[in-house]
């Protein structure tokens, strides 16, 4: 199964300044969980 990286994928500009603020991984989980996506078996 190929990886998936979530930092690649995901980006978060601040609205004020146009800059790309870092995504933390645990924290893009956390809502994929809360959305009702969950993490693929074996990961």
């Amino acid at each position: 199964m190929a990886v998936l990286e979530i930092s690649n994928l995901v980006v978060e500009w601040d609205a004020r300044t146009g800059e790309r603020v870092p995504v933390r991984t645990a924290e893009v989980v956390a809502r994929l969980r809360t959305a009702g996506i969950d993490e693929p078996p074996g990961s």
